[in-house]
């Protein structure tokens, strides 16, 4: 029931004039299972949305951006340079979300950013 009403709210926002041409995330800071997110996924998959950590897991993530053609984003499970070196391999993401506070630091930040 979640995921119906995050598609029809995301549907509406597409359609809303002055902000139709902007980009939208669909995040769910880690809230869905992966079945809602995938729910979500090909309800939304007709606009240009950007999906963000629907799950709670890197892992459930991963399963989640294997079926999902839309733009994927990692961001709270980006927390040292392992998990970007996952993503990498991985193919886990379009995109992630880089706290600098959350991986210990500036220079930890450069290090992820420049891989």
């Amino acid at each position: 029931m979640f995921s119906f009403y995050g598609v029809l709210q995301t549907k509406a926002l597409r359609q809303t004039e002055g902000i139709a041409h902007m980009p939208l995330f669909c995040d769910a800071n880690t809230g869905w299972k992966m079945h809602q997110a995938l729910q979500v996924i090909q309800g939304v998959q007709d606009l240009a949305v950007y999906i963000e950590q629907p799950c709670f897991s890197y892992e459930e993530c991963l399963s989640v951006r294997r079926n999902c053609p839309l733009p994927f984003i990692i961001d709270e499970s980006m927390d040292d340079i392992g998990v970007m070196v996952k993503v990498i391999s991985d193919r886990a993401a379009d995109a992630v979300n880089l706290k600098i506070s959350k991986v210990g630091g500036l220079t930890k930040a450069r290090a992820i950013r420049d891989l």
